[in-house]
């Protein structure tokens, strides 16, 4: 939101620290149903759901928040021609065109790519329109004589929707959290009970949850999107929600 969206940052605190107030008793409710109808059911709901509208999430957050960065997107696309564009996850740019993708994600801007012959310039064309330098201080003078948005336009920012939205993620995280400490305690005896739970949270919350923005940013450069890099935790709750359907035990019934 702020960074791609350019949203104040002010805002965004604003909307996220209400989101997250609105979500806050939602674990005591979460935790309570758990202990009535059981730990799996509410897990699974939360990894199914998140599986199913991460992405129409954002999408809403960009259209409520900056109506006009997608308008313009919309309008005018983006096309990176450049021979060797093959992206490198482990590597520094070492093509022009792997340097004009980060520098037009940087930006927060979609584009295609498209192969030229071995040997040939790279080029960007933005509504049809070639540029004739590659630098990023020319990228965004060209997006910008094109109507890009380089702040939102607050008099068309959704506030209470985007509000809704992110109250909507940090719900998720309420359903999965409120249950998962019981049931961690439950699924193993107290002499495993330790190492059962801080091994998973850590791998999941160090490894998976710390190469997240790693992971997105690669999948946007990769695929040109400013959504493509959502994939990297829509699959890992579909991954959740196949494991926990086929091997989660029930244990909200085990005596402690």
């Amino acid at each position: 939101m702020t960074k791609t969206l350019a949203l104040p940052v002010q805002t965004v605190q604003i909307v996220v620290c209400v989101a997250m107030v609105l979500a806050t008793p939602f674990y005591l409710f979460f935790g309570w149903l758990s202990d009535r109808i059981g730990r799996k059911p509410v897990m699974l709901a939360a990894y199914i759901l998140s599986a199913l509208t991460t992405f129409p999430i954002f999408w809403g957050i960009t259209h409520y928040g900056n109506p006009k960065l997608e308008a313009f997107l919309d309008a005018n696309p983006i096309v990176v021609t450049a021979p060797n564009c093959n992206f490198r996850v482990f590597a520094g740019p070492s093509s022009d065109c792997d340097r004009i993708a980060g520098q037009l994600t940087d930006l927060g801007v979609a584009f295609k790519t498209v192969a030229a012959s071995s040997g040939a310039p790279a080029q960007i064309t933005i509504a049809g329109r070639p540029l004739a330098a590659t630098d990023k201080d020319s990228i965004r003078s060209a997006l910008v004589a094109a109507g890009w948005p380089q702040r939102a336009d607050m008099s068309q920012a959704n506030l209470p929707a985007l509000t809704i939205l992110v109250f909507i993620l940090d719900l998720y995280l309420a359903i999965v959290f409120a249950p998962i400490a019981a049931f961690m305690a439950e699924l193993f005896p107290a002499r495993l009970r330790y190492t059962s739970m801080s091994l998973p949270f850590h791998l999941g919350a160090g490894w998976i949850g710390g190469f997240l923005p790693f992971g997105v940013a690669a999948l946007n450069i990769y695929f040109g999107s400013l959504y493509s890099g959502l994939w990297y935790p829509v699959a890992f709750s579909v991954i959740a929600a196949v494991i926990g359907f086929i091997a989660m035990p029930e244990t909200h019934k085990v005596t402690l």
